[in-house]
């Protein structure tokens, strides 16, 4: 039993924190028993392959499959935003707020997060450095 979701992430970043926002990303994704999750990543790498960059990052916490992958436009430079609709676990939706958690810090204000499930939507969002949940 899962919920169907629809994201959109907006990630305001300075190009010289990508770096710095990738190994966050990475060190979620590499502590899957953090979260009681399994990430399935045998399924994952033999699919679209071990996420390095990133944008591979984005696609996978988003989950950006090849049969569906992450959508991404540039609505000016430092300017990125993700969006994807897709199935998962109703678990799925703390991680990827972990994961924009993580990455937070690197991030812009106005930075955002929206997750819509099956009938509501919620959204955090980056101000001054901080995570404002609503």
């Amino acid at each position: 039993m899962g919920a169907c979701y629809s994201v959109e992430m907006r990630v305001k970043i300075d190009p010289k924190s990508i770096p710095a926002a990738t190994a966050a990303l990475k060190d979620v994704a590499d502590h899957e028993e953090r979260y009681n999750a399994n990430f399935m990543w045998e399924k994952w790498d033999a699919e679209v392959g071990h996420p390095e960059t990133f944008d591979d990052y984005i696609n996978f916490f988003l989950a950006g499959w090849k049969s569906q992958p992450v959508r991404k436009s540039i609505a000016k430079p430092g300017d990125i935003i993700y969006d994807n609709g897709f199935s998962a676990s109703y678990g799925w939706q703390s991680i990827m707020e972990e994961a924009f958690k993580a990455i937070a810090p690197y991030l812009k204000t106005w930075s955002r997060l929206d997750v819509w499930g099956d009938s509501w939507h919620n959204y955090i969002y980056v101000k001054n450095g901080k995570i404002i949940e609503k």
